[in-house]
């Protein structure tokens, strides 16, 4: 195996990786964790409080997901012959992986989002605050669900 296959393999190991970090880590809070923690907890201030802490470092792991899989995908489109830039819909890879990086740059927003504008520093985060907060992590979730279809669909192609 040449230094550029083990490149690319490494690569490719690693965008998954951050892949199942990140978009694994929502659908995680999203289907066990939070219907979990509401039937033990109820929807009061301890369930704010456990959800604060988790997300807090979680937020940790998708940031290096999400400054991995910048690298990473920068790695794997200049090796693709396929991939002709940002933003093209000439062909059907080109479509999918556009939409894709769309869909990848609305997660980015709504990661960086939610904790910057929907808690305060120093105190507890609000009813309000937390049913947003909650809202756009299921957002995120289906986000992640549709670019995980897409890259199904890109590897058909």
């Amino acid at each position: 195996m040449t230094s550029q296959g083990i490149m690319l393999g490494l690569a490719g190991f690693l965008h998954n990786l951050f892949t199942v970090v990140w978009v694994g880590g929502v659908i995680m809070i999203t289907l066990t964790l939070l219907p979990a923690a509401r039937q033990a907890l109820g929807n009061g201030p301890q369930l704010r409080a456990l959800m604060n802490a988790v997300l807090q470092r979680q937020r940790v792991w998708v940031y290096i997901s999400i400054a991995g899989l910048f690298i990473t995908g920068l790695i794997q489109a200049r090796a693709e012959a396929a991939f002709e830039g940002l933003f093209r819909f000439d062909t059907a890879y080109a479509g999918l992986i556009s939409v894709k990086h769309l869909l990848t740059f609305a997660m980015v927003a709504i990661a960086l989002f939610r904790p910057l504008v929907l808690s305060k520093r120093g105190s507890a985060a609000t009813a309000e605050q937390s049913r947003r907060s909650v809202q756009l992590i299921y957002i995120n979730a289906v986000l992640g669900i549709l670019i995980l279809l897409l890259s199904g669909f890109m590897a058909a192609v």
